[in-house]
């Protein structure tokens, strides 16, 4: 993971790495270039992974491809942990402020996670035959009010989260009701992110986001919390805090950049493809790299 950024992009994507390795302690760069994996997927560890790789991809396409946040970019935004990602590419925070951050964040969500030992807690794809907002309702009837819907990720896919035993039935649910066209793809997460199970995380993480100066983003920030822009540096903070156990807005972000940011044109960089393949699949016109 990583390690092709700090070999190729000796003077951009590398510099990130060795920061990482400041701030975070020696053998950061041993384990995101080389695992184990088992050890790096623990979300302690991947959280910090995560987010260093993806400031070295970004400071490799400013130094090596000439691409400007402020001048080519009309807004940001990242999904869950992205959002820190998103801040340091606005000039809101610094990387290494993100770094500690974000080392708390997974620190204190593998705290309940270990508290929760005994209760299995997973995530959950779900394709649907509905619109995804139109399923909320669905979620607050009785048999189903344990599970949580963590992610809106498009109009016909979502992401539920929750204790094993829950989030099963409501998928059984689902499916018998003919509501979902599949829900079953389990996602490869060490935690149920986005439910009131990480409440104590949340908590925890409240008073480092509060004792850490924001500046105002140099671009307008799109929250995953209120789906639309955030402009005063005092909220940003809070909604961080909020975003732990909130619904990533992922689908209304998107639409409400569409429809009042006037965007057709899309920056994905990050792990994996899976959120540029759902812009491509939902706005099949717009512009997507």
């Amino acid at each position: 993971m990583g390690k092709d950024l700090y070999n190729h992009f000796a003077y951009s994507a590398r510099p990130v790495f060795e920061e990482a390795e400041e701030v975070l302690g020696v053998g950061t760069k041993d384990l995101i270039f080389s695992g184990p994996f088992m050890e790096l997927r623990k979300t302690e560890h991947a959280q910090p992974a995560i987010l260093t790789c993806s400031i070295a991809t970004l400071r490799a396409l400013e130094h090596e491809f000439g691409f400007q946040v402020q001048k080519e970019a009309s807004f940001v935004l990242g999904h869950s942990l992205g959002e820190y990602t998103a801040l340091v590419a606005s000039n809101a925070i610094s990387f290494p402020s993100a770094l500690r951050l974000v080392q708390a964040r997974g620190k204190a969500m593998a705290k309940c996670m270990a508290e929760l030992s005994t209760r299995e807690c997973i995530m959950v794809a779900v394709v649907l035959h509905l619109q995804g907002e139109a399923l909320e309702d669905e979620l607050k009837r009785g048999e189903l009010v344990k599970v949580r819907l963590a992610e809106i990720e498009a109009s016909f896919q979502l992401v539920l989260s929750g204790t094993l035993k829950a989030v099963e039935h409501a998928c059984e649910v689902l499916n018998q009701n003919d509501l979902a066209h599949r829900a079953s793809d389990r996602l490869p997460v060490s935690a149920p992110f986005h439910t009131s199970l990480l409440s104590p995380a949340a908590a925890e993480l409240g008073p480092l986001l509060k004792d850490t100066h924001f500046e105002r983003p140099v671009v307008p920030f799109v929250s995953n919390v209120t789906a639309g822009r955030v402009d005063d540096a005092t909220e940003i903070g809070p909604l961080l805090e909020q975003q732990v156990t909130k619904t990533v807005q992922w689908h209304r972000s998107v639409d409400w950049l569409r429809r009042e940011g006037g965007v057709g044109r899309w920056l994905c960089f990050g792990p994996g493809r899976t959120l540029a393949n759902l812009i491509r699949k939902e706005f099949g016109r717009d512009v997507v790299r």
